[in-house]
């Protein structure tokens, strides 16, 4: 339904995104790893609606008063008001998912983890800066999935993957209190014996 009917996407974002978002701590982890599925699903269907996000985040040098959608600054000419709205309720439920999603980095299973830096990576494609205020909680996930020997390489490429749509979608000074913690992972990773992960 989400894939198929597009013109139904601001319906399944406010309707099935929390409903999704309540069931990500389900135990049986086949049904956890569909509802990830059908939340990338909504996603990936709001970047073909926004396929510019990136692009329409407010520069210093705009003369346009900026809109604010969740925690990043948009130029209003360059959404029209489906894109906007639809924008404002994914960033409705970026708290909620992303607590969820964050609490499932704990957990010891590699799909889940993956499946978790996959959607991360997809919800910062979607809504360029959200995750600012999460990444003091979401860099020791990041080093973990990279640096620990018994991950495996596709693991390390989605963890490695999700920190580099962060540092394109974010500003740069958000990293000034992380910079470390940063350079130390992609160290890490350039290290790394396997090359498609130090490449």
């Amino acid at each position: 339904m989400i894939v198929s009917r597009r013109d139904q996407l601001h319906f399944s974002v406010q309707t099935l995104g929390p409903l999704l978002i309540s069931r990500l701590r389900e135990r049986e982890e086949n049904v956890r790893i569909d509802i990830y599925n059908a939340y990338i699903a909504i996603l990936s269907q709001a970047r073909l609606v926004v396929p510019n996000a990136l692009l329409a985040v407010h520069k210093e040098d705009d003369p346009e008063e900026p809109i604010k959608i969740g925690t990043t600054l948009f130029s209003p000419s360059a959404l029209s008001p489906e894109q906007q709205q639809l924008l404002e309720a994914i960033a409705a439920q970026s708290e909620p998912l992303l607590k969820a999603v964050m609490k499932q980095l704990r957990l010891k299973s590699p799909r889940t983890r993956s499946l978790s830096f996959e959607l991360l990576a997809n919800f910062v494609r979607t809504l360029p800066g959200s995750l600012a205020s999460f990444l003091p909680g979401l860099l020791p996930g990041l080093s973990n999935a990279v640096l620990d020997r018994t991950s495996g390489a596709p693991m390390k490429i989605d963890a490695l993957s999700l920190l580099s749509r962060i540092i394109k979608s974010h500003d740069h000074q958000v990293f000034a209190a992380h910079l470390e913690s940063v350079v130390e992972l992609t160290i890490g990773a350039i290290r790394d014996n396997f090359y498609k992960v130090s490449f």
